[in-house]
Parts: structure tokens; sequence; C-alpha cells
């Protein structure tokens, strides 16, 4: 163990080193606290034996400048001292010393107090050690993490698909790097849209990874049968699913193959783009926000349970036909339930109250305000 041992006295310093170099330390002295120092900054000894009153620099200040630059090693500080007021050994231990050894000292003692020290140092190069380490698997992890949210994030729309009568927006902004919500809008033939948005229960990794599932799974492929379309018992060709039978197959399929208990709210809507009539499916998902006319903003009615909660759940389709102007908002609960500082929720009056003053407001700016407000609600910088 290198040891440095710091005294103004000759002879004392030759014996410390003498009694320090038989058990095979390697020992460095100093006849001063300037000197010391030096040599503390040249070689970050493990252990430092000091006498209290040396000139130029006293064992104090010594251990004071030794604390103030540990940033890659703790040393363990003893300091030889005649003093044995109490006053004079709490000011040796708010300056930082570990211990504190009687002059003229006794090389048994001495062997036993370095015996505690080098024990505490080993303990301590041990810890930095698995730090060190923990904080490169935490490097790593957010690296995976960030890449893992990125791929995530590329299977949102990038850009809408446009229609004549109607017009989409959204915005997604998850609490954590990698979230369980998950939307996309798509044509699903010649005269009709369909969009969802779904939120997996839990958070990070898991809620991702099931989220980046699903949108894979809800593909509208007119070419071949999938969860949104059916194959016509006549001609076998495709044909439109209807939103209570997307939630049906779903919960069937997920129902099954959920070993985490994971589950998932849905919004699933099915618009006619001539006549506007939304054909729609609810499956624990919070209510949609309809802002008509002149009329105070309503909800949508919201019935059936989450999808994946247990086998042979029956949902029920709604629909409602949209007129020029009106507008549908769809939301995951994190924005509703968005707390403020005290801990007081966003709401969904709130929510309506805030959608019900821009309806004048582009909708996409519309978008904008909302996520603002909530951010300014919450505390968010």
């Amino acid at each position: 163990m290198k040891i440095l041992v710091a005294d103004d006295d000759v002879v004392t310093l030759k014996r410390l080193q003498g009694v320090l170099a038989s058990d095979g330390h390697d020992v460095l002295a100093a006849e001063d606290g300037l000197a010391a120092w030096a040599l503390y900054q040249a070689e970050r000894p493990a252990i430092v034996v000091s006498d209290w009153m040396m000139p130029a620099l006293d064992g104090p200040g010594l251990v004071r400048r030794i604390r103030s630059i540990e940033d890659d090693g703790y040393a363990y500080v003893v300091l030889l001292t005649s003093k044995r007021g109490t006053e004079d050994l709490v000011a040796g231990i708010e300056a930082g010393a570990d211990d504190f050894l009687s002059k003229p000292f006794d090389p048994t003692v001495l062997r036993a107090r370095l015996r505690a020290g080098i024990r505490i140092v080993e303990l301590q190069r041990d810890l930095a050690a698995r730090n060190a380490e923990l904080r490169t698997a935490n490097a790593r992890m957010s690296e995976d993490l960030a890449a893992a949210a990125e791929i995530q994030r590329s299977l949102l729309p990038i850009e809408l698909p446009r229609f004549t009568t109607v017009e989409f927006a959204w915005r997604l902004r998850p609490r954590t790097e990698l979230a369980g919500d998950i939307l996309n809008v798509f044509p699903l033939d010649a005269g009709h849209a369909g969009f969802y948005l779904l939120d997996v229960s839990g958070h990070g990794v898991p809620a991702a990874l099931m989220a980046v599932t699903l949108s894979r799974t809800l593909v509208a492929d007119p070419n071949q049968s999938t969860v949104l379309m059916r194959k016509d018992h006549v001609d076998s060709r495709p044909r439109l699913a209807p939103p209570a039978e997307v939630a049906r197959r779903l919960n069937d399929r997920f129902a099954k193959r959920s070993t985490r208990g994971q589950f998932f709210t849905l919004f699933y809507g099915v618009l006619d783009l001539r006549t506007l009539e939304l054909r729609y499916v609810s499956a624990g998902h919070p209510g949609a926000v309809l802002v008509r006319g002149g009329d105070a903003p309503g909800l949508l009615d919201a019935t059936g349970p989450p999808i994946g909660v247990g086998p042979s759940v029956r949902y029920v389709e709604r629909s409602i036909t949209l007129k020029p102007r009106e507008r549908l908002y769809v939301y995951s609960d994190g924005l509703s339930e968005a707390r403020n500082p005290d801990g007081a929720v966003f709401g969904v009056e709130q929510l309506a109250r805030t959608l019900d003053d821009d309806r004048a407001v582009a909708l996409d700016e519309t978008l904008e305000r909302l996520t603002n407000s909530v951010d300014a609600w919450t505390g968010k910088p």
C-alpha cells in the first residue's frame, strides 16, 4: 500500500518510515505540509499519516486540500497530535481526518489503525470499481434506449395522408424515453380512412415493444386478410372489418399471448370519407372530445374493457356522423391525468375547455397549444 508520511520532526519521520517500510508498504516522506501536498498530488497515496503541527501548512490544512480534489479515489488520513482537547479533535474531524494517533506514537497502535484504514480504502476502491461498471452499463443502456426510442418514433406517421373531406393532425409527447402510446392514420380503401390510438399498460421497454408489435399488426393491406380486413365469403376478397370485430380479434390474439399481465386501451375508427360517418370502438380508452358548432364540447361513448384483460370479450361498435368544421380529439389518459406540482390532474373538463377556446385556431396549432398548456400545468420546461 502506498503511504505518505509527513512530519517536521526528522526523528519521528524516520521512525514512521522504518515501521511502515518493514511492513512492506511503499512509503513517501515529506518534512512539511507543502512538500506533503506536492507529493500527494503527484503520487495519490491511499493513506496519509501527517503531523498536526507543521510549518507553512499544518495537518488539518493538508487534509482540507486532499479532500478538495478527491475525484478518483479516497485517501485515509491519520493525524499525529499531542492535542487532547475536544475542540481540537472536532476541528480535525471537520477538516476531513479519519483518525488520530497520539505522539509519541506506539507502532502497535499505528499498525492497528492502518489495518482499519486499509480495509476502508479497499472497500472504497471496490465501490469505485463497481460504480464505474454501473456507469458503463448505464451509458450502454441509455444508448440502447435512445436507439429503441428512435425506432419507435420511426413507426409514427411522418406525413399524414391527405383527404378532400377531412383533415388529420397528431402530437405524441411521451413522459419517458420509451412509452406504450402509438397511433396511425391510413386509407383503408377508396372511400374510407382508418385511424387508431392505443396505450399499452406500463412504461419502458415492455410497453414499447408491445406498442411496436401492435403497430405492425394494425396494418391495412387490401391484398390480404389482416386484423383490419376480413375475407368475403362470396369472392374471398378482403373487406373492411367492423371496428368492434377488430377489437375482438385483437383481444382474442393478445389475451392468449400476454404472460406479463399486459393490456392496452384502443380507440379505432373507420371514417366514411363521403358521408363523414364515423364507426368506432373504444376499448378501455378515454372518451374522445367532440367540438361541435356553437355547442359545448361533448364526449363520445367509451365502452368495453381494455384489450388483453381476458378472453371472449364482447365489444360494441358506435357511430356518429360528423359535420363540416366539427372536430374530434382522441387522446390517451396521459394527457387528462397529467398532474401539476400540487398533485391535481389536468382533467377532461379542462381539456375540453382548452379545445373549446381554440376552436377557431388551425387544427395543427390547436394541438401545439394544447401540449404547451399541459406542459405549463405540469411545470415541464
